[in-house]
Protein backbone atom coordinates (compact mmCIF):
# COMPACT_ATOMS: atom_id res chain seq x y z
CA UNK A 1 0.00 0.00 0.00
CA UNK A 2 1.52 3.36 -1.06
CA UNK A 3 1.10 5.89 1.74
CA UNK A 4 2.30 9.42 2.35
CA UNK A 5 4.35 9.10 5.27
CA UNK A 6 5.91 11.33 7.42
CA UNK A 7 9.31 11.96 5.52
CA UNK A 8 10.53 15.13 4.90
CA UNK A 9 13.04 16.74 2.98
CA UNK A 10 15.52 19.78 3.27
CA UNK A 11 15.96 21.77 0.85
CA UNK A 12 18.12 24.90 0.35
CA UNK A 13 16.72 28.03 -1.04
CA UNK A 14 18.48 29.04 -4.00
CA UNK A 15 18.42 32.61 -4.17
CA UNK A 16 18.32 32.81 -0.39
CA UNK A 17 21.77 31.83 0.98
CA UNK A 18 21.35 29.95 4.45
CA UNK A 19 17.77 29.48 4.22
CA UNK A 20 15.83 26.40 3.82
CA UNK A 21 12.45 24.77 3.94
CA UNK A 22 11.61 21.23 4.54
CA UNK A 23 9.48 19.34 2.42
CA UNK A 24 6.67 16.45 2.44
CA UNK A 25 5.29 14.43 -0.18
CA UNK A 26 1.44 15.27 -1.01
CA UNK A 27 -0.79 13.01 -0.69
CA UNK A 28 -2.98 12.17 -4.21
CA UNK A 29 -6.13 13.93 -2.32
CA UNK A 30 -3.66 17.20 -1.92
CA UNK A 31 -2.50 17.39 -5.84
CA UNK A 32 -6.28 17.26 -6.68
CA UNK A 33 -7.36 19.82 -4.27
CA UNK A 34 -4.07 22.12 -5.62
CA UNK A 35 -5.53 21.17 -9.07
CA UNK A 36 -9.66 21.60 -8.49
CA UNK A 37 -8.77 25.65 -6.59
CA UNK A 38 -6.10 26.26 -9.87
CA UNK A 39 -9.02 25.41 -11.96
CA UNK A 40 -12.09 27.02 -10.07
CA UNK A 41 -9.66 30.53 -10.01
CA UNK A 42 -9.39 29.71 -13.94
CA UNK A 43 -12.83 29.39 -14.79
CA UNK A 44 -13.24 32.41 -12.59
CA UNK A 45 -10.76 34.94 -14.99
CA UNK A 46 -12.34 33.93 -17.86
CA UNK A 47 -16.16 33.74 -16.96
CA UNK A 48 -17.75 36.79 -19.11
CA UNK A 49 -14.65 37.21 -21.26
CA UNK A 50 -15.15 36.80 -25.59
CA UNK A 51 -13.00 34.23 -26.28
CA UNK A 52 -13.59 34.19 -29.71
CA UNK A 53 -9.54 34.73 -30.88
CA UNK A 54 -7.36 33.70 -27.89
CA UNK A 55 -5.39 31.72 -28.21
CA UNK A 56 -4.70 28.89 -25.55
CA UNK A 57 -0.81 29.53 -24.49
CA UNK A 58 -0.66 26.88 -22.82
CA UNK A 59 -0.46 25.30 -26.16
CA UNK A 60 3.11 27.28 -26.98
CA UNK A 61 4.35 26.42 -23.41
CA UNK A 62 7.04 23.75 -22.35
CA UNK A 63 5.37 20.84 -20.68
CA UNK A 64 7.27 22.22 -17.19
CA UNK A 65 5.22 25.82 -17.60
CA UNK A 66 1.78 23.78 -18.25
CA UNK A 67 2.39 21.50 -15.20
CA UNK A 68 2.95 24.40 -12.82
CA UNK A 69 -0.02 26.28 -14.39
CA UNK A 70 -2.00 23.74 -13.82
CA UNK A 71 -1.86 23.42 -10.03
CA UNK A 72 -2.70 26.67 -7.41
CA UNK A 73 1.06 27.31 -5.53
CA UNK A 74 -0.56 28.56 -2.15
CA UNK A 75 -2.17 25.44 -1.77
CA UNK A 76 0.91 23.21 -2.62
CA UNK A 77 2.67 25.16 -0.15
CA UNK A 78 0.29 25.13 2.31
CA UNK A 79 0.21 21.13 2.41
CA UNK A 80 3.59 20.74 1.69
CA UNK A 81 6.18 22.72 3.64
CA UNK A 82 6.32 21.89 7.18
CA UNK A 83 9.32 23.89 8.55
CA UNK A 84 11.63 26.55 7.52
CA UNK A 85 14.27 28.79 8.61
CA UNK A 86 12.70 32.29 8.46
CA UNK A 87 12.08 33.94 11.79
CA UNK A 88 8.73 34.06 11.42
CA UNK A 89 6.58 30.95 12.64
CA UNK A 90 5.72 28.15 9.15
CA UNK A 91 2.07 28.53 9.67
CA UNK A 92 -0.89 28.75 6.99
CA UNK A 93 -0.39 32.80 7.78
CA UNK A 94 2.88 33.07 7.16
CA UNK A 95 3.00 30.77 4.14
CA UNK A 96 0.79 32.77 2.00
CA UNK A 97 3.22 35.80 2.75
CA UNK A 98 6.25 34.67 0.98
CA UNK A 99 7.84 36.79 -2.02
CA UNK A 100 6.77 36.07 -5.43
CA UNK A 101 9.91 34.60 -6.46
CA UNK A 102 9.86 31.79 -3.27
CA UNK A 103 6.78 31.52 -3.77
CA UNK A 104 7.20 30.53 -7.76
CA UNK A 105 10.77 28.43 -6.81
CA UNK A 106 9.06 26.90 -4.21
CA UNK A 107 5.86 25.36 -6.26
CA UNK A 108 8.12 23.79 -8.93
CA UNK A 109 10.00 22.19 -6.10
CA UNK A 110 6.97 20.66 -4.69
CA UNK A 111 6.00 19.79 -8.32
CA UNK A 112 9.32 18.38 -8.87
CA UNK A 113 9.10 16.09 -5.94
CA UNK A 114 5.17 14.92 -6.49
CA UNK A 115 3.76 15.01 -9.99
CA UNK A 116 6.46 13.43 -12.69
CA UNK A 117 6.57 15.36 -16.19
CA UNK A 118 4.62 13.22 -19.03
CA UNK A 119 7.93 12.93 -21.38
CA UNK A 120 9.84 11.44 -18.19
CA UNK A 121 12.37 14.52 -18.78
CA UNK A 122 12.97 16.95 -15.72
CA UNK A 123 11.22 16.58 -12.72
CA UNK A 124 13.58 14.69 -9.65
CA UNK A 125 11.07 12.43 -7.91
CA UNK A 126 12.26 13.25 -4.82
CA UNK A 127 15.62 12.99 -6.18
CA UNK A 128 17.87 15.93 -5.41
CA UNK A 129 21.15 17.00 -6.77
CA UNK A 130 24.09 16.50 -4.39
CA UNK A 131 24.65 19.42 -1.82
CA UNK A 132 20.67 20.98 -2.86
CA UNK A 133 18.69 19.38 -0.31
CA UNK A 134 19.52 16.31 2.94
CA UNK A 135 16.67 14.13 4.23
CA UNK A 136 15.72 15.68 7.97
CA UNK A 137 13.62 12.90 8.94
CA UNK A 138 14.19 9.20 9.19
CA UNK A 139 12.82 6.78 6.97
CA UNK A 140 10.30 5.06 7.76
CA UNK A 141 10.63 1.42 9.03
CA UNK A 142 8.60 -2.11 8.48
Amino acid sequence: MALVGRETERVEVPHEPGQWVELRALSGAELDQAERRNTRRVLEMVQGMDLVGITAPAQEADERERRQASYDPETLIKHAVVAWSYEQPCDDEHKTLLDAPTRTWLAEAILDRNVRLESGKGGSGGISSPGSSRRSSPRPTA
